[in-house]
This record gives C-alpha cells, sequence and structure tokens, in this order.
C-alpha cells in the first residue's frame, strides 16, 4: 500500500527543530518540520500537543496573512480594522464587512463552543492547544516587521487565543449550512424596527449556483486485482481561507497520515496512510431548515409555540468602525435558531410571521474527532464505524478505499431526522412555493412537535443516524461529483431515503 501512495522526498530536504517554553498543561512543547520539494511540510512530534505545534508553526510559515486576517473576521472585528465598506468572503460569498461583523458577533457564541470541545478527547483538545502556540511561536520568532508584505506591521495581526482556535472549528462546520444565510441573518429585523443612521443592512438574496463540483472515485480489488485505487478531485477555491493545504503529520507509533487540511484545522481531512485512502465530495442532503414562526399580534419579537408565548432573544452587538462611530445591531433568536429575512423566498418578517433558520452543525467537534479516527484506520469498516457513532462528518460524502482492496461510499453527515410523513405534516403554510424544487424545507414553529431536535446538548437528538442513511461497500467501484447517492455505483442503485437526504 505504501507503493501505491508513497511520495518521493527528493532534494531540496531542509529539516527544523522547534522548541518553545511555552507550556501547555505543564509540558515542553517541540516538533521537526521538514520540507521536501516544492515546500511540502512534514511534521514529526512525540505526542498531540507537539503535533499541533509543528502543524500550526508550519501553517504559519506559509499563510500567516490569510489566517490573521480570517481571525479579525471570526473575531467581528473587521469594520474595526479595514472599514465598513469592504468585503470579505463568508461561506463562499461575499458580504459587507459590516455585516459579516455583525453576523459572527450575533451568532458565534464562545461560552457554548468552550463547553462543546469539552466533550471532545484530550488527544484532540491537545492537538488545538499545540496548534495555537504553533501559530504564535511563529509570530513571536518572526516578528511582526518580518511578516510578509500583506500583513507586515499591520495592527490586526495578534495572537491567537483558545476562543480563536474553537471559532475555526465552527466556522468549517457551518460552511455549507446556515452559514449561507449570515446576510439573512443580520438582515432580518420586526417591521416595526426603524432604521438607524449608518447602520443600513444590505439585502440578502439567494445565493447564486456555487461553480465547485468535487470528484471521488475508488476503485477496489474487482478492477484492480489486489488493493483499492482512490482518485480525489476536490473543486475548493485555489484562494481565501476555504483552501486546501497539504501536510505530513507523524507520530511514530501513533500515527502516519498524509494529506491536506482545510486552512485553520490542525488535522488532514483529506488524504492517505498505509492502510487506507479518502477523499469528500458535497452532499446534497439539507443540514438546516427554516421554521415559521407564528407571532403575537401585538408584539413581532414573541411568537407562539403550542399556544404558549415565547419572547425572542434579542442580541445587541456593537461594531467597531474605522474612522467613524461603532454600530450598534441587533441579531434576533428563536428557540429553533437565528431570524432570517430573505425576500427572494417569501421568508420575510411581516406582523404575522418571521422565519428562523436551524443548522445541524451548529457544535459540531464530533467531526474532527471521527477525522482524527479516519487518520488512524486501517480498513473502510474503520472509516465506516469512524463516521457513524456519532454521526459526524458535515456537509460531505465520503469516498474510501483500503489495503483489502474494499471501497466505500458513505453519505453519512448531521441531517434533520425528517420524514416525508413529517415533512408533509409540519409544513408552513405560507411558504413560498417555489422553495421545494430547491428542497428548502420551512417547517411550522408553532407546534413543538416539528421541532426535529428537542434536546440540542445531546450530540445526534433529532438526527439521522447511520443506518437510516446511503451506504454502500463493495470491491469493484464506487464514485461522486457532488451529486445524488442514487448512482454512487450504477449496478447497485440506492433508494428509499428521505427527501431530505
Amino acid at each position: 500500500m505504501r507503493r501505491m501512495y508513497g511520495m518521493a522526498m527528493k532534494a531540496m530536504v531542509v529539516g527544523v527543530l522547534l522548541g518553545v517554553c511555552t507550556a501547555v498543561a505543564g509540558t515542553p512543547l517541540s516538533a521537526t518540520v521538514t520540507r521536501t520539494r516544492y515546500g511540502v511540510p512534514h511534521v514529526r512530534a512525540a505526542d498531540w500537543a507537539g503535533l499541533g505545534f509543528g502543524t500550526g508553526y508550519a501553517f504559519a510559515e506559509d499563510n500567516v496573512c490569510l489566517l490573521a486576517d480570517h481571525l479579525v473576521t471570526l473575531a467581528g472585528e473587521r469594520s474595526r480594522y479595514f472599514g465598513a465598506e469592504g468585503t470579505v468572503t463568508v461561506a463562499f460569498r461575499d458580504i459587507p464587512n459590516l455585516d459579516s461583523d455583525t453576523y459572527f458577533l450575533g451568532t458565534f457564541d464562545d461560552a457554548a463552543l468552550g463547553q462543546a470541545v469539552q466533550a471532545t478527547s484530550a488527544e484532540y483538545r491537545a492537538l488545538l492547544r499545540g496548534y495555537l502556540e504553533g501559530y504564535n511561536q511563529y509570530l513571536r520568532k518572526t516578528g511582526r516587521a518580518h511578516l510578509p508584505k500583506a500583513c507586515r506591521d499591520a495592527a490586526w495581526v495578534r495572537p491567537m487565543t483558545w476562543h480563536d482556535v474553537l471559532r475555526l472549528n465552527e466556522d468549517k462546520m457551518r460552511l455549507a449550512s446556515a452559514e449561507g444565510f449570515a446576510g439573512a441573518i443580520v438582515a432580518a429585523a420586526p417591521p416595526s424596527a426603524a432604521k438607524t443612521a449608518g447602520s443600513a443592512v444590505t439585502p440578502f438574496e439567494p445565493h447564486p449556483v456555487l461553480e465547485f463540483g468535487s470528484n471521488g472515485w475508488a476503485f477496489g480489488s474487482e478492477v484492480t486485482g489486489g488493493p483499492g485505487v482512490l482518485l480525489g478531485n476536490p473543486h475548493f477555491p485555489w484562494e481565501t481561507i476555504n483552501r486546501f493545504w497539504q501536510v505530513h503529520q507523524t507520530i511514530p507509533g501513533t500515527l502516519d497520515v498524509m494529506g491536506v487540511t482545510l486552512s485553520g484545522l490542525p488535522s488532514v481531512v483529506i488524504g492517505f496512510n498505509a492502510s487506507i485512502a479518502w477523499t469528500h465530495t458535497v452532499s446534497t442532503d439539507r443540514h438546516f431548515t427554516f421554521f415559521e414562526l407564528t407571532l403575537d399580534p401585538n408584539d413581532p419579537t414573541v411568537y407562539l409555540v403550542d399556544g404558549h408565548r415565547e419572547t425572542m432573544q434579542v442580541r445587541e452587538v456593537t461594531v467597531a468602525v474605522k474612522g467613524a462611530a461603532p454600530v450598534r445591531r441587533t441579531v434576533y433568536h428563536s428557540r429553533y435558531g437565528a431570524v432570517v429575512s430573505v425576500q427572494a423566498m417569501g421568508l420575510t418578517w411581516s406582523r404575522d410571521h418571521a422565519y428562523a433558520v436551524k443548522d445541524a452543525e451548529e457544535l459540531n467537534f464530533r467531526a474532527p474527532e471521527a477525522w482524527l479516527a479516519i487518520e488512524r484506520a486501517d480498513s473502510v469498516d474503520a472509516i465506516r464505524r469512524a463516521i457513524s457513532k456519532p454521526v459526524a462528518i458535515p456537509w460531505v460524502n465520503t469516498i474510501a478505499t483500503d489495503s483489502a482492496g474494499r471501497v466505500l461510499y458513505a453519505d453519512i453527515t448531521p441531517t434533520p431526522a425528517l420524514t416525508e410523513e413529517r415533512l408533509a405534516r409540519c409544513a408552513a403554510g405560507k411558504t413560498n412555493a417555489a422553495l421545494a424544487p430547491m428542497r428548502l424545507y420551512v417547517l411550522n414553529g408553532a407546534d413543538s412537535s416539528c421541532d426535529w431536535s428537542a434536546d440540542p446538548s445531546a450530540p445526534s437528538a433529532g438526527l439521522l443516524q447511520a443506518a437510516q442513511m446511503p451506504l454502500l461497500v463493495r470491491r469493484d467501484f464506487v464514485a461522486n461529483s457532488n451529486d445524488s447517492f442514487w448512482l454512487a455505483n450504477d449496478i447497485a442503485p440506492q433508494r428509499g431515503f428521505p427527501a431530505i437526504v
């Protein structure tokens, strides 16, 4: 299997031993970073904290300005440093800095993120701690005056914090779900709300079709005559914070994996080890739904659930603006999630109704744990277990193969547990008929039985379980190109799954 996936380490090898006195849980961190031809970093460490440390340092060497800029975005400080009129990419679309700041300040909850990460393994938390220390060590060693031109001596470059590293994960989890409606969340306001000077919100329009089309093929022993072969052709952007970064990570006796990370994440999300290889393509599942809120006629911020009045949570945010007075904005939340306004979809806030979006990907720290398990897997069965208990991998199909010549296709992602019967029973009465062909579901928020997750603190509450979702394990082939699970293998069509999948 190493013969299939091995990468020649040719000339221009440079080794760097990193050490730092700063401790995580009392233990000094160290790692070795060896860069082979074309600059690919090979990070080797004795433990998870050291691996994160070397990875964070190497990533900063290649992308310090990119990541520093993104930390500003996630902290809701773009207007402070770059002005309110500029734009930034959020979930593959450009929105004004002021709207971006309002979204992140009004929807990201540092306390909730801090609580959610405590359910992860000590290994993963050590990896995160090491990653932020590695990034910070690069800043200390290099000095602001010697950074690349794009961020040299920039006031907005600062050390990474624990809050930052948790926000980076949350951002990636929401990337292909509710975060695409960031502008709609910012635009939502009661019909009586007056716009204050300088704080007008950019009207939100639905996103055009994304011109991404990842492909993944896995061929098993019936095709190869031996071990499996994988071809991953992911189509994420070459630019912005959504691009990939290649790395080889090793903890002797524990981990030896090579592939790519999503910028700002500390571990490999597409790659291979000595026994398996895997890739991802964007799945067709809807990982969110809308809820129609029936409002109290006397107060548009009060809605009814089972006949009882509930008051929306009002989150006031103050956005600092370069060269101007701070701007105060309000983001409204219901029990289901943030309130949205999308006129083109008929989801507008009137005297009678408002609409909220609920996202199955929020607070998803199960995904990085699943990727750590995949990185150490020795078979497609191990990959299947990693992504299934609990359902973890966000918004992407998994295509994989192993040295035994088996292949796997799985569309197992956090998806609301909504059957056809429940979708029909809970369909809201006044939603735009144009949403149905787009598979955008609006549920009746006045009926608590239509809430697909009654206990958001439980990791799989209200979500389809792995056994209810598409899965193939074979010895011939599987393939996907961001299209339906139906013909991942045309010899074995998959049918009978809920429309939300």
